[in-house]
């Protein structure tokens, strides 16, 4: 009890970068309760619960992989590879019910399944987010190497800064056309899960969110 008690005075005493950066990094490490403190902490401050939740699925879908005969290394390429697939059928306009479904007859596990499902939106928010980062730092660096070139060419700096500028700019559009095209792929992804709440609407078809993963995903998950 002491020790969780000190446990969770380190959360009260972190930031909400600090603790956005050890749920997202040191989470998969806590045990079952320190990970709910950690997670009580995210709900009294009013923080994102989906970088929470991301964090448990990828920690679980561990662990369940962990169960066979594959090592640590496999066991994570093994939730990425999911991660991934589910996000690839979903940009390529797939119903959440037909990635459950697909998810399923590569023998995961239905609740697994559910989860990922419930926080493909989530997880391609966070993503976009941080290629818009990316797509900023490849306008400085392009920006930075054009100024070098004009003021190498000028004389005003070294003609050393002109070879220096043109490698800055190099790098700059290769990480624009990097990340423009990765950001672009998972806004695609958030307009197919727009357009499927919309059609859903348009059918008086409504999500059911349900505390636990359901047994029958079509029954549980969609109702009339």
């Amino acid at each position: 009890m002491i020790q969780l008690n000190i446990i969770q005075e380190q959360y009260a005493r972190m930031t909400d970068e600090e603790l956005e950066g050890f749920a997202i990094n040191e989470s998969d490490k806590l045990t079952l309760d320190s990970f709910h403190l950690l997670k009580a902490e995210f709900e009294k401050r009013k923080m994102d619960l989906g970088i929470i939740e991301s964090a448990k699925i990828d920690k679980e879908l561990t662990d369940l992989n962990n169960q066979s005969t594959f090592g640590k290394l496999t066991a994570h390429q093994f939730a990425e590879s999911l991660w991934q697939y589910s996000l690839d059928e979903k940009e390529g306009g797939k119903t959440n019910f037909e990635i459950y479904n697909n998810l399923l007859n590569k023998v995961v596990d239905e609740k697994y399944a559910f989860m990922i499902i419930q926080s493909l939106e989530t997880t391609s928010k966070k993503l976009v987010d941080n290629y818009n980062t990316q797509v900023i730092a490849g306008w400085i660096m392009l920006s930075a190497g054009f100024m070098a070139i004009v003021f190498g060419i000028s004389g005003t700096l070294s003609q050393f800064f002109i070879l220096y500028g043109f490698l800055a700019s190099f790098v700059g559009i290769l990480r624009l056309y990097k990340n423009y095209s990765k950001k672009a792929k998972y806004q695609e992804v958030l307009e197919n899960i727009d357009r499927e709440k919309i059609n859903m609407r348009k059918n008086n078809i409504f999500p059911l969110i349900i505390a636990s993963p359901p047994t029958s995903f079509p029954a549980k998950y969609y109702y009339h």
